[in-house]
């Protein structure tokens, strides 16, 4: 590759707005990939049901693989394993959500005004760290001019994040409920996707019609009311752990659904490394073109409303209750 076209590259990954130390990194991987051979990417993989279920070259990431993505060295592999895909292959990225959803969010310090949490506990920091990660490595897949698909579950609070909420806006993600009963889990297991693949609602459409004749699953969770009105909600650790994972039938689903897009959009053929160089220097935001006027930005917005709504009434009562306890105190 000529000087040119090196400095070409260099200016363009520039303009991504990456973290500093990943643009070197980013260059490199551009410069030294051979061919495009992936067509999916999984990240915090788990079971890996999503990539086995593409049933196309992908590649995994998973801490409990000993892939740790919070050290630079985990990501170089996971930015690799980017640069190396092929124009619209699937990006999956299942950030762990034990600190974001209702059960464990006390834990973080987290709050619907305060999504981010608790910072001076190592816990929070951690988990945030987690969801820093993903939010860069979502961003980059978009930059390259692949699909990102984001998943929580649907109490978590992480799409309330302001890096999320960012990313979200930027790329235009819409969001779609599925519920994985409908796909053969314990449990039925509801989920909220966010993600610039066209084919979601579909998605969301056949967890509809699948959970119409699915079994009624088992309960994980537990609501008590003490005397004094005060709920305190329980689980099953072991089952809600084992439910984080994918069953093999909505991997198949989903992988069914991209190769059809792979197939309508060209990017399924096993190409040379010229389509996704094409694609490095004609980046313009086509997923944000299709949908400007994207109903989730709007959503997010009233979001952003509420969440201060929500702060503001919060002061309002908490002022009450002081006067009233002056009050009492002075009779």
């Amino acid at each position: 590759m000529s000087a040119r076209q090196r400095r070409a590259v260099q200016r363009k990954v520039d303009s991504w707005s990456l973290p500093q130390r990943w643009v070197p990194l980013v260059v490199e991987c551009l410069l030294t990939a051979p061919i495009k051979d992936l067509s999916g990417v999984e990240v915090f993989a788990g079971e890996k049901a999503v990539a086995l279920g593409l049933g196309l070259p992908c590649a995994t990431l998973e801490l409990l693989d000993g892939q740790d993505i919070t050290k630079l060295s985990g990501q170089r592999l996971a930015i690799s394993y980017l640069c190396r895909c092929r124009p619209h292959s699937l990006t999956w990225l299942g950030t762990p959500c034990s600190s974001w959803v209702f059960l464990g969010r006390s834990n973080a310090g987290r709050y619907t005004w305060w999504p981010a949490g608790d910072k001076t506990k190592a816990y929070t920091r951690a988990h945030n760290n987690l969801a820093d990660i993903s939010i860069d490595l979502a961003w980059l897949a978009f930059c390259l001019g692949l699909h990102v698909v984001i998943e929580q579950p649907m109490s978590s609070s992480l799409f309330s994040y302001e890096p999320m909420m960012a990313l979200v806006s930027k790329t235009c993600m819409q969001r779609v409920a599925v519920q994985l009963g409908g796909f053969g889990a314990a449990s039925l297991k509801p989920l909220q996707l966010f993600g610039t693949v066209p084919w979601l609602p579909q998605l969301a459409q056949a967890s509809k019609q699948r959970q119409k004749s699915a079994k009624p699953g088992e309960k994980l969770t537990y609501t008590r009311i003490d005397n004094l009105g005060r709920a305190s909600v329980t689980g099953k650790k072991a089952a809600l752990k084992e439910s984080s994972a994918y069953p093999p039938e909505f991997g198949r689903v989903v992988g069914e659904l991209h190769r059809k897009l792979l197939t309508s959009e060209g990017g399924a053929c096993e190409g040379d490394a010229c389509k996704g160089k094409k694609r490095l220097f004609n980046i313009k935001d086509d997923v944000c073109g299709m949908r400007k006027q994207n109903k989730t930005t709007a959503a997010f917005s009233n979001l952003k409303r509420l969440r201060r709504r929500t702060y503001v009434h919060t002061c309002i009562h908490i002022t009450y209750i002081y006067i009233y306890y002056c009050l009492c105190t002075c009779i």
